[in-house]
């Protein structure tokens, strides 16, 4: 409930085209085994539709969020 609420709050803020709920941005080559996070939210620069190519990247976000209301440990630790 914690990720619709917030993706609803910032399509209201954003536009409806901008935010992406749970899908892949890409993160650079700092570690090549793991570059490719699926936050539970974020908003691009450009619409959706711009990214039907490639995934958005740093360049791209205006912002990530993960939604942690039952794992945050696990999330502030091992995920981390």
């Amino acid at each position: 409930a914690g990720v619709l609420r917030l993706s609803r709050w910032l399509m209201g803020v954003f536009g409806i085209s901008e935010v992406r709920s749970q899908m892949t941005i890409e993160v650079g080559a700092a570690d090549p085994d793991y570059n490719a996070p699926e936050p539970d939210v974020s908003v691009t620069r450009l619409p959706l539709e711009a990214y039907d190519q490639r995934h958005p990247g740093p360049e791209d976000l205006l912002l990530v969020a993960e939604v942690s209301d039952t794992t945050a440990r696990f999330d502030r630790t091992i995920k981390a």
